[in-house]
C-alpha cells in the first residue's frame, strides 16, 4: 500500500506502486510551482501534477491560459502580450477620428480621446482633418499644407458704395465672392452710387477786367466737362459750350470790364454723351476795372506802374490808361502840346520835335534889326536880351574853341544847351561855376561854320541866352 511502510516485508517500501510528481498549487488553477514532490498517492487540495505556474497567487495566470492584452505574462512563457495585434493610437481632442502628436502603440483601444489615424493639423476643430474636403475659407481644411487648393478662383472688385459696380483699381482673386465685392469692374467713383456725379466746389477767381478763371472739383467718372457761360442779363446760355478734357478749370477771355457774368458746368461720363451729370448751380462773378495810378491828376495813368484791378473806377487818383510818361508833372502827358524845353511834353518819345526850330527862327527877330540881317562879328555884342548879363562868350566869332565867362555875383550850377541854326540841340553842358572858377572852355573845332545859340538855365529856368558865330 502507499503508506511509506514495507507492508509485504520484502525490504522495499511502496514498491510496484504508481508514483507521480505533485507541485504546490496555491491558487488552485491546476498548475503548481516549485520543485514538486514524487508521491504514489495524490496529496489532495493545494497540489497539482502540472507545473510552470509563474504567478501561483492568481488563478488566471498559468501555462494553460490564453495571452491577454494586459501587460502581464498570462501564459507564463516569459513573454508579455505576445501574439496580440498592437495598434498606434493618437490623441484626438476634437473627436473627429484624426489625432495628433507622436502616438502610443497599444494592443487595446484606449477609448474616447484617441484615434488610430493621425495628421490632424487643428485638433481643436472637428471640421479640420485629412478626411475633410477643402473649402473656400482661407483655411487648410484637409491638412495638406495648402490653403483653398483645387478650387476655382475668379477676380472680384470692391463695391464700397453698394451700387453693384466694382472699383477696377481695388480687386482680389478669390475662390468665392467676398463680402463687399462684385464681379463688375466699371465703377468710376466707388464712393458715390450715382452713375455720373455732379462736379462740386465751383470757384470764380483771378477775376480781372477782361478775363476770369473758373474752376471746380471734378469727378473720377468724367470723360469731359461742358462749361457754359453768358452775360448775367442774358436769359439763356447762348454762347457755344466749352468742352474740356482732363482739366477742371478754364480762363474765360474777351470779357467786358465791370460786367456781371454767369457760368455753370456738368460732367459727361461716357463717349456717346448719354450718361451725364446735372449742372452745378449757376455761378456769378463781376469783372473789374483795370486802372493805373494818376499821381499828377492829369487824367493820364503812370506808364511805369503796374495796373490795379478795382470793382469801381475811383473818382481821383487813377486813370483807365497808362500813357503818362511822367506822372509827377501834370504838364507832361499825351494831351499836352510839345514845348521847346528839352522835355518830351506829349509823351511820344521825342523831345522838342518841330518846336525849337520855330523858337530859334523867332529868336533873331527879338534882337535889333541889324543883327537879324548882319552876319559880321560886330553883331555879337548886341545879342543879349535887355537886362540879362550873366555870361559872355569869347572869342566871338570863334574858330576852335569858345570860352564861357560868368559875370561876377552869380555862382552855382548851370545847364547850357547849344543849338545850331536849324534849332537842333548839338550839345548839353553842366557847368558848376564859382567865384574861383568862373569860366568854361568848349572845343568847337569840329563844328560847322554858322550861327549857334546858347541857352543858360538855372534850376530849370532860362537865365541868359547868347549867340556865337563859328567861322
Amino acid at each position: 500500500m502507499c503508506n511509506d511502510i514495507d507492508d509485504d516485508c520484502d525490504l522495499s517500501i511502496d514498491e510496484d506502486l504508481d508514483f507521480g510528481t505533485y507541485y504546490s498549487d496555491g491558487d488552485g488553477d491546476g498548475y503548481g510551482t516549485g520543485t514538486g514532490a514524487t508521491l504514489c498517492q495524490n496529496p489532495g487540495t493545494g497540489f497539482a501534477t502540472l507545473d510552470g505556474d509563474c504567478d501561483d497567487a492568481i488563478a488566471d495566470i498559468n501555462p494553460g491560459e490564453v495571452e491577454l492584452c494586459n501587460d502581464i505574462d498570462d501564459d507564463c512563457d516569459l513573454s508579455i502580450d505576445e501574439d496580440i495585434e498592437f495598434v498606434t493610437y493618437y490623441a484626438d481632442g476634437d473627436g473627429d477620428g484624426y489625432g495628433t502628436g507622436t502616438g502610443v502603440t497599444l494592443c487595446l483601444n484606449p477609448g474616447e480621446g484617441y484615434a488610430v489615424l493621425d495628421g490632424d493639423c487643428d485638433d481643436a476643430i472637428a471640421d479640420i482633418n485629412p478626411g475633410e474636403l477643402e473649402l473656400c475659407n482661407d483655411i487648410d481644411d484637409d491638412c495638406d499644407l495648402s490653403i483653398d487648393e483645387g478650387l476655382e478662383y475668379a477676380t472680384y472688385y470692391a463695391d464700397a458704395d453698394g451700387d453693384g459696380k466694382g472699383n477696377p483699381a481695388v480687386s482680389i482673386n478669390a475662390c468665392e465672392v467676398p463680402t463687399g465685392y462684385v464681379t463688375d469692374n466699371t465703377d468710376c467713383d466707388d464712393n458715390n452710387p450715382v452713375a455720373c456725379p455732379t462736379p462740386s466746389n465751383p470757384v470764380s477767381n483771378n477775376i480781372l477786367d477782361v478775363s476770369a478763371t473758373v474752376s471746380w472739383t471734378g469727378t473720377p467718372c468724367a470723360q469731359k466737362y461742358r462749361l457754359d457761360w453768358k452775360l448775367k442779363t442774358s436769359p439763356n446760355y447762348t454762347n457755344p459750350p466749352i468742352i474740356l478734357y482732363g482739366v477742371t478749370s478754364y480762363t474765360l477771355t474777351g470779357l467786358l470790364p465791370g460786367t456781371k457774368y454767369q457760368w455753370r458746368v456738368k460732367a459727361q461720363c461716357d463717349s456717346s454723351n448719354s450718361v451725364g451729370s446735372a449742372y452745378i448751380p449757376s455761378q456769378n462773378f463781376t469783372t473789374k476795372y483795370k486802372v493805373y495810378p494818376d499821381t499828377d491828376a492829369d487824367s493820364y495813368g503812370d506808364a511805369l506802374s503796374l495796373p490795379v484791378y478795382l470793382n469801381v473806377i475811383p473818382s481821383t487818383g487813377y486813370s483807365l490808361n497808362s500813357l503818362d510818361c511822367n506822372d509827377t508833372d501834370a504838364g507832361i502827358n499825351p494831351g499836352h502840346a510839345e514845348l521847346c524845353n528839352e522835355l518830351d511834353d506829349d509823351c511820344d518819345l521825342l523831345v522838342d520835335e518841330g518846336i525849337c526850330e520855330e523858337v530859334l527862327q523867332v529868336f533873331p527877330a527879338l534882337l535889333p534889326d541889324v543883327i537879324a540881317v548882319n552876319a559880321a562879328a560886330s553883331f555879337v555884342d548886341q545879342v543879349k536880351d535887355p537886362g540879362i548879363y550873366l555870361f559872355d562868350l569869347f572869342p566871338n566869332p570863334a574858330d576852335d574853341f569858345v570860352i564861357i565867362q560868368q559875370q561876377a555875383g552869380r555862382t552855382g550850377q548851370f545847364d547850357i544847351t547849344i543849338y545850331n541854326a536849324l534849332g537842333k540841340s548839338i550839345s548839353f553842358v553842366e557847368a558848376d561855376l564859382s567865384a574861383e572858377n568862373r569860366s568854361l572852355t568848349i572845343n568847337t573845332g569840329t563844328w560847322n561854320s554858322g550861327l549857334y545859340y546858347f541857352i543858360f538855365r538855372e534850376k530849370g529856368k532860362i537865365v541868359d541866352q547868347k549867340s556865337l558865330l563859328i567861322r
